[in-house]
This record gives C-alpha cells, sequence and structure tokens, in this order.
C-alpha cells in the first residue's frame, strides 16, 4: 500500500524536492531500488562522519568500514543501475572503485607501515591516481556535454527541416 501511495506522489514530491531525482531512473518498473539512492547516499556519508569521529583511535577499523562501504556502494550501482543514462551509472562506479582503492591505500598511512620513504611513496601513486579519475571525470563530462549538444542540434535541424517542408 505505502509503495503503491508513493508511487503515486512521486510526481509530487518530485516537484518539491527536484533536485534529489535528477537524473534518477524513478519510473523504473523492474525496482525501486533507484528510489533509495539519496537515502543510501546520506546514510553513508552519516556513517563515515560518525566513524571517523567516535573511532579516530582504530585507523583499521575505519578503513574496514570505508572498504566495505564502497564494496556495497559498487553493489548497489551494479544491480539497480539507480540513474537513467549509462554514463552516469558508470562515472559513479568509476568513482565508487577509486573510493575503494584509495582506502586500500589508506591502510599504507597506518601504523601498518612504518617506513618514511615507503609512506611518500604509495602518497606518489596515490596523488597520480587521484590525477587520472579527475581527468577521466572531466573526461566524462565534456563528452556528456558534446553528446547532449550534437543531440539537440540534429533536433533542431530536423525541426529546421520539418519547417522548410511545410512552406
Amino acid at each position: 500500500m505505502f509503495l503503491k501511495k508513493r508511487k503515486s506522489d512521486l510526481e509530487n514530491i518530485q516537484e518539491q524536492f527536484g533536485s534529489l531525482f535528477l537524473n534518477l531512473r524513478i519510473h523504473s518498473k523492474m525496482s525501486d531500488v533507484p528510489l533509495w539512492n539519496s537515502t543510501i547516499f546520506f546514510t553513508r556519508r552519516i556513517m563515515i562522519g560518525l566513524v571517523t569521529v567516535f573511532l579516530f583511535e582504530h585507523q583499521f577499523t575505519q578503513v574496514y568500514i570505508m572498504n566495505i562501504s564502497s564494496l556495497l556502494m559498487m553493489s548497489y550501482i551494479l544491480q539497480g543501475r539507480p540513474y537513467e543514462i549509462l554514463v552516469l551509472n558508470l562515472t559513479e562506479m568509476l568513482n565508487e572503485g577509486f573510493l575503494y582503492i584509495s582506502s586500500l591505500y589508506m591502510m599504507c598511512f597506518t601504523d601498518f607501515v612504518t617506513d618514511v620513504n615507503t609512506r611518500y611513496f604509495v602518497g606518489e601513486l596515490f596523488f597520480f591516481s587521484v590525477i587520472i579519475v579527475v581527468g577521466l571525470n572531466v573526461s566524462l563530462i565534456v563528452f556528456q556535454i558534446m553528446l547532449g549538444s550534437f543531440k539537440k542540434y540534429k533536433l533542431n535541424k530536423k525541426k529546421k527541416e520539418n519547417k522548410e517542408i511545410w512552406k
């Protein structure tokens, strides 16, 4: 009953809180998994914040919780495919994969690795991996903008041709 009511009121909720539903596959006939995207996102951020504040002396626990949350988020994105556009789902997987890899890098900055030179080397690797991921994200954004512009151009060209035919 709650799901039926929620689906009937979805348009009203979407008008009020439109940015929470931006590019989400909210009218999926398969499942309601995409509707949980914002809730999962905020819950995860709160959980990581609480772990960071209250378990500040237990670095291994923080790293493990970050690893598990990244893996769970990747499985959610793979299973639910919450976004309408494939590129957005791929971007989310790229970013979650990077968060997982960066949480593995964090292990090297705990008491587990005592050699300072090793930490510097791992820090340099991490720096270059951040540059690569930022570059990939910017490339995906530029690709999306160019693809949208091309589609809009084709649509406007087709409309213009149709107007000329009917004159």
